[in-house]
């Protein structure tokens, strides 16, 4: 583990800290995650960023929370950390298809968890 050096940002240390531990956990396990789920049936949703702008910080957190490891991961990755999919796939030892297809899937998750918490999202955004 990194030792903290009181000079930088905690968050950031403690941020790092914890994607590099998520990353070591899902590299270990990875075999038990679904890799290559059937994106058949995804369609591009693009309200979710509006919809998601919408609710609190600490809401999503918990809604992102509920996605299965795989997916988070990505989506954290991606839509947080702003790393791009071929620096997930390297990460993660994943193929760069795997990682668009786990974000679209984190993607279409959360639009069913936020509308389950908040059905009149349906009614404004059509989400």
């Amino acid at each position: 583990m990194d030792k903290y050096n009181p000079q930088l940002s905690f968050a950031g240390w403690v941020r790092k800290l914890m994607i590099n531990t998520a990353i070591d956990h899902y590299r270990k396990n990875k075999r038990f995650y679904d890799r290559h789920p059937d994106l058949s049936h995804v369609k591009e949703e693009p309200q979710i960023e509006e919809v998601l702008d919408k609710i609190g910080a600490e809401e999503l957190l918990e809604l992102i929370q509920q996605l299965p490891p795989a997916y988070r991961m990505v989506f954290t990755l991606y839509a947080v950390e702003e790393y791009n999919h071929r620096e997930i796939a390297e990460k993660l030892g994943i193929s760069e298809g795997t990682s668009k297809s786990n974000y679209s899937k984190a993607r279409l998750k959360l639009k069913q968890l936020l509308l389950s918490v908040n059905p009149s999202l349906d009614e404004q955004y059509g989400a």
